[in-house]
Formats: structure tokens, C-alpha cells, sequence
């Protein structure tokens, strides 16, 4: 069996750059070849690799960490659309359709099959139309796992304006100021070009290639000034120098109606209708079997239109991983020592990282005297200061920003209840999966895929309400015996052997 594997970025990227879905290919590549050595597997990324000088889109050969597992990785070079999702969301045109890209794709697939699988785990970096690329490879199975919902949300999570779950886009018109900035694709596509050749001569991250690439980008927008100031010291040449005060404008007072659309604002909202249209035609027209990493991903894509026949849920697995009996074991374990909470993940206002500090906030010091509160997060000043409110109701509260996989571990065993307090529609949380491995109880929002292993909702809150999680907190804090009570309604998540023989055996092997 030939397998190739397709994510924006290569699976063993040395600054984990794809996070969690970096993290679950390692492993499950790792355990395909477990399984069967004789599986082949090939990787390929793309939009994060650009030429200063060749502007081709090419497929070039790369090394890899799995060398030694006989894996071969490839990148594609210069792709019209630029990775991740965000770089390219004020740019989706782009992203529809490229003939280059298609055709670069259509003979590497031809040169290096015949392939039994392409597996792709993002559509960052690639175009819509190379799941079109089914008509000329019918007995290549076609797979999408659905780690986000980037097919219908080019913003990939569905959670408008950081503030809600997107219920209705309105012709397109919502998205558009969505993300709140505006990137200029074409630009990152030049700093990127730069952080390729710093990265090409091994100089990404060391002192010498930071200074190159600072400089450089320092110097573009010296440039871009300069274009400005020439621009405006022509206009006042042409307006004349010592030209008079303007009149005043005249003052006009009026309601503004927004009832009806501007003709500009549906021709920017247009983009984002057709990315969704487009994602759902192509997915059902093409796509042999979408994989919902959870109950509630799969539901998600039935609601916006995928083919229920094609949809299949596998929960992802993870090295990490215990049994039930393991996990009682380190709950026992660590239980004994001072109650310690934590949070670990990105503090966006998806992640519901404000929500759980104000839920801390409700909570009485008679109650947090005794407990400490760890977050593994990389913070800014302003969560910082929000936290420091809280110094002194806790026992302490440390900070780990930053941390190496090797370091979960003891992260990990250090905490006695977790909490997960996701705004968004989270398609899983391989962080809970994690935690619960390691014998911590963990508090989830009822919008995160997670939930699929728990068998009541004693450890779970309605998403966006602080109360409801200030209540648990402090019935669990009040008294931590019922603590206990966790691993009765817990079912354990697979591991990533289990994990990738599912995927063998109902996918890959299965209709």
C-alpha cells in the first residue's frame, strides 16, 4: 500500500508549526509503519516554501526525521496560496482554482504512484480544485480529515468576530472583517520567500538570520514610506504650495439605514459564499470519505451539507496514552499532593481563556488560599495583568510559556483538575485527551469534541457561561473527594496505535 499524506507544513517541523495536527501525523505515520513496514508512505506540504528569484510552482524532494522508516517527504514550491488559513482569508480568489498548482500536482501523483490513498489533513495551501484530481486518479481513494472546518470557514473555526459561534454569514458579508486585520498575501508570500532562504542556508532562528530578515522586512516598509511621501509631496505640488484654507464642508446629518446591502459589500462578501459553495461541491463530488474527529465535527459538516454517506468518525490517538487503570493509578498518585489547576493552550478569545479567568474571579480567596494555578500558555501583558489580580487569591499561579513535547509529562502529572472552556466549536482537544492520560480530571465546555468520552455531564459546562464553570469550580475545589467521581464516567481516548489501525482497517483497507 502506497499512502500519500498531505498538511500545510511537514510533519516533523522543527518549531511544531501546525501544532496539534503536526503532533497526531508524527504519531500516526510512525504506528502505520508499525503495523505493516511494507506500507509505504509519502508526505507533502504546501504555502510555506516561496523562491526570491524562481517564481515556478514545482514539487521539490525533502529530508525528513523518518528517514530511517523509509518515509519520503516533498514540498511544493511558490503555491498561489499562502499557509495558514489566515495569510490567505483576504485573498481567497486564489484559493479557488490555480492550473499550475492542479497540473504540478496532477505529475507528481502520476511519477510517484500509483497511490492507493491521499490523505489530506488541511486544504491550507492548496486550491479547491485539486480534489478535482479524482477524475484522473479513480482508484486513488480521496480522504479529508476534518481537524477544522476550513471547507466552509476560511477563518477554519466557524467563531465569528473572536467573539461567537457563526450561525449565519450573511451572504459572506460577516467574513470579511472576521479575523480582525487584513493580511496582504502577496507581501507575506515576499517575507516568506526571504524565511525560505534563511531556512535553506540553516540560519532560521540563530542570530545571524534573524538580523537578515528583520533588516530586510525593515527596509520593505522604508521603501513602502518613502512610496508615500513622494505620493503626497506630489499632490502638494500639484495643489499648489502655499494654496489657501479649503471651505468648510457643509454639515450634513443623516440616519444611516443598514437594512439593505450595499452593492460593495456583496461584492466582498462574494469571495467567502463561493469558498463555502465551492468546499461543499468538491468534498461531496470528489472526496471518497470525510474524517469527523468527533461526534460533534461530524455533525457540523452533515449540517452544512456533506454527504452523510461519506462521513465517518475516528477519534484521533496519541502517544500519550494510559489505560483506565493507569490513569486511576497517577490520579491516586498526585491527588495526595496540593490541588493544582491548570490551563494549557493558546489565550484567544476561541480558547475561552478570559472566560476562565473570570470564572476564577467569582471564587471567594477562603476557597483558592490552599490551590495553585499553573498556565502553560505564551501570554501578553494583558493576560498577564489580568492573572496578576488573581496572585493574591491563589496559593501561587506560574506561568510556562513555551514548552517542549518531552516536558508534557511532568507538566501533566503536576495537575489535579484541568479546564478546557472552549468557545469555539472544537473538533477535538488532543490537550484533554492528553491530560486525562496522565490521570488529571478535566473540566470541558459542551463545545468540545472531547466530550465524546464522557459518559455524563457532571464534568461539563455550557460553552460561554462563567458561572455554570465557577459552580463547578467551587463544588469540585469545596470539596475534592468527588474529584474522585471523574474516572466513573470517563472513557479513555485510543491510543495512536489504536488510532492508526482503525484508520487502516475502516478507511484505508475498508468500502
Amino acid at each position: 500500500m502506497r499512502i500519500l499524506f498531505y498538511n500545510w507544513v511537514q510533519f516533523d517541523d522543527w518549531y511544531l508549526r501546525g501544532g496539534g495536527v503536526t503532533v497526531y501525523l508524527q504519531n500516526t505515520m510512525r504506528e502505520l509503519k508499525n503495523i505493516n513496514k511494507d506500507i509505504e508512505i509519502y508526505f507533502l506540504s504546501s504555502g510555506h516554501h516561496y523562491d526570491l528569484l524562481n517564481k515556478k510552482i514545482r514539487i521539490e524532494e525533502t529530508k525528513n526525521n523518518y528517514d530511517y522508516l523509509g518515509v519520503k517527504s516533498f514540498r511544493i514550491i511558490n503555491s498561489p496560496v499562502k499557509a495558514p488559513a489566515h495569510d490567505a482569508f483576504c485573498s481567497l480568489e486564489t484559493a479557488f482554482s490555480n492550473e499550475e498548482l492542479k497540473k504540478a500536482l496532477h505529475d507528481f501523483l502520476k511519477e510517484n504512484g500509483k497511490f492507493d490513498v491521499f490523505h489530506i489533513h488541511n486544504v491550507e495551501g492548496l486550491t479547491l480544485d485539486v480534489f478535482s484530481l479524482k477524475k484522473d486518479f479513480p482508484e486513488t481513494k480521496f480522504i479529508l480529515t476534518a481537524h477544522n472546518y476550513h471547507i466552509m470557514c476560511p477563518q477554519i473555526e466557524l467563531f465569528k468576530n473572536r467573539k461567537e459561534i457563526c450561525k449565519n454569514f450573511n451572504n459572506g458579508m460577516d467574513c470579511v472583517n472576521c479575523i480582525g486585520h487584513h493580511p496582504n498575501m502577496n507581501t507575506l508570500k515576499k517575507y516568506q520567500a526571504l524565511g525560505s532562504k534563511i531556512e535553506q542556508y540553516k540560519l532560521d532562528s540563530r542570530p545571524l538570520g534573524n538580523f537578515v530578515f528583520m533588516t530586510a522586512r525593515n527596509t520593505w516598509n522604508i521603501y513602502k514610506s518613502a512610496k508615500w511621501v513622494l505620493h503626497d509631496a506630489k499632490n502638494l505640488l500639484k495643489e499648489g504650495v502655499l494654496k489657501g484654507k479649503p471651505n468648510k464642508d457643509q454639515i450634513n446629518i443623516y440616519k444611516l439605514e443598514t437594512n439593505q446591502p450595499t452593492k460593495r459589500g456583496l461584492s466582498q462578501g462574494a469571495p467567502y459564499v463561493f469558498w463555502r459553495n465551492l468546499g461543499i461541491k468538491n468534498t461531496n463530488q470528489y472526496i471518497d470519505q470525510v474524517i469527523a474527529v468527533s461526534g460533534q465535527t461530524e455533525n457540523v459538516f452533515a449540517e452544512y451539507g456533506i454527504d452523510n454517506s461519506k462521513l465517518i468518525t475516528i477519534h484521533n490517538g496519541m502517544d500519550h496514552f494510559s489505560t483506565l487503570d493507569e490513569a486511576k493509578k497517577l490520579w491516586e498518585m498526585k491527588k495526595r499532593s496540593t490541588i493544582r489547576l491548570g490551563f494549557f493552550g493558546y489565550p484567544t478569545p476561541a480558547k475561552g481563556f478570559d472566560l476562565f479567568l473570570k470564572a476564577l474571579g467569582t471564587l471567594p480567596k477562603e476557597l483558592l488560599k490552599n490551590i495553585e494555578l499553573t498556565v502553560a500558555s505564551r501570554l501578553d501583558g494583558h493576560h498577564k495583568e489580568k492573572l496578576l489580580l488573581l496572585n493574591n487569591k491563589f496559593k501561587s499561579i506560574y506561568i510556562v510559556e513555551g514548552y517542549e513535547r518531552s516536558m508534557i509529562p511532568e507538566l501533566m502529572n503536576s495537575i489535579t483538575l484541568a479546564i478546557v472552556p472552549s468557545l469555539w466549536m472544537e473538533t477535538y482537544c488532543q490537550v484533554a485527551a492528553e491530560l486525562v492520560s496522565f490521570g488529571t480530571p478535566v473540566i470541558l465546555s459542551d463545545t468540545v469534541g472531547f466530550k465524546d468520552f464522557y459518559k455524563t455531564k457532571d464534568f461539563i459546562f455550557k460553552s460561554g457561561e462563567y458561572k455554570e464553570l465557577a459552580n463547578l469550580l467551587n463544588k469540585y475545589l469545596s470539596n475534592p473527594t468527588l474529584l474522585d467521581d471523574f474516572w466513573s464516567q470517563i472513557e479513555m481516548p485510543p491510543s495512536a496505535k489504536e488510532h492508526a489501525k482503525q484508520l487502516l482497517e475502516k478507511v484505508y483497507l475498508g468500502k
